[in-house]
């Protein structure tokens, strides 16, 4: 039962830091995008877009297993 229980807190800990991997590079997107004067929605909408879907399809892959 340990095993399961682990294999679930892994794939959290995965789902967490690839969140936080793709927060930081929409972010450091975002910044070079103001420095340099291109358009920053549209690169804001594709990363909300790519960050909804990635959840999403996490969340269905977590939940799927059980």
């Amino acid at each position: 039962m340990s095993r399961r229980r682990t294999g679930r807190s892994a794939d959290r800990v995965l789902l967490v830091l690839a969140d936080l991997g793709l927060l930081a590079f929409t972010g450091w997107s975002a910044w070079r995008q103001i420095h340099t004067g291109s358009p920053i929605l549209p690169t804001i909408a594709a990363a909300l877009a790519v960050y909804l879907a990635g959840f999403a399809g996490a969340r269905w892959l977590i939940g799927g297993r059980r």
